[in-house]
């Protein structure tokens, strides 16, 4: 398991990046967008955005260089859930039915994991799983525009956020064994408290070990460019499968705020 250096006294990685640059958490971003989500922009946006930043603009260049589109998801806190809600989604709408169904049954075995193995009530998890799998069927073949509308709707994207919180919650209790050192350094004394705190609760924000937890267990490679002011060239960080075959998600990460990347 990689799980670098997540802590400097009690503060994480992602804290600590955000004390050594020129944004310092999500208040300092954009609010420019109205809905959850915004739509697809080149990532030369970003050179106006940062221009009193000279150090931000040779990474940009980079992204530039390497993507095509940046697409913003609201800095409310819900940021890397919803990115991620949005970018699996718009994976099965393009994929097979065979890829869909597999995908549905592997979230219904996890909502039944809840009942079964963390005693969940039944009906505080599965309408949240309910809608996914619905979103995951009626989206088959559609075009990109039918997944902007649903991410448009308040209601939706909640349920759809709340489901990637609660994957994640079941992703480290699952595994609650490998990240107790972790856990336990973060003042919890096991895995099912750290997630009702720090998981669960809407507009808590993702740090190092809910992403690695969520992209191990899932399969998924998880790639984050990580644009800040230091010095030296973009850096990235890739969590989960490295398997070929994986499903890829692609975020920027700016500290304390994340967005979508695609080519």
């Amino acid at each position: 398991m990689f799980i670098p250096l997540l802590f400097a006294g009690t503060k994480t990685l992602m804290e600590s990046e955000t004390k050594a640059t020129n944004v310092t958490d999500e208040s300092d971003l954009p609010k420019n967008i109205q809905t959850t989500i915004g739509n697809r922009e080149s990532p030369a946006v970003l050179l106006t955005e940062y221009h009193e930043n000279p150090g931000f603009l040779p990474k940009i260049n980079t992204l530039i260089a390497k993507y095509k589109f940046i697409r913003r998801s609201r800095g409310d806190g819900n940021c890397f859930y919803r990115a991620v809600a949005f970018q699996i989604l718009n994976h099965l709408r393009q994929s097979t039915p065979a890829i869909v169904t597999s995908t549905i049954k592997k979230h219904n075995e996890i909502l039944d994991g809840f009942v079964n193995f963390f005693q969940y009530q039944r009906f505080t998890v599965e309408d949240y799983c309910e809608m996914f799998c619905e979103f995951a069927t009626e989206l088959q073949g559609k075009e990109l525009s039918a997944l902007e509308t649903i991410f448009q709707d308040e209601m939706n994207t909640m349920y759809l956020v709340y489901w990637m919180r609660l994957l994640t919650s079941y992703s480290i209790q699952s595994k609650a064994e490998s990240f107790l050192p972790f856990i336990s350094a973060l003042g919890f004394s096991d895995a099912g408290t750290f997630c009702k705190a720090q998981v669960e609760p809407v507009n808590g924000d993702a740090d190092q070990l809910q992403i690695q937890a969520l992209a191990e267990f899932m399969g998924w490679n998880l790639l984050i460019e990580y644009l800040d002011g230091s010095s030296g060239e973009l850096n990235h960080h890739s969590f989960g499968s490295q398997e070929e075959n994986a499903f890829e998600i692609v975020l920027l990460y700016r500290p304390g705020h994340y967005d979508m990347l695609s080519l």
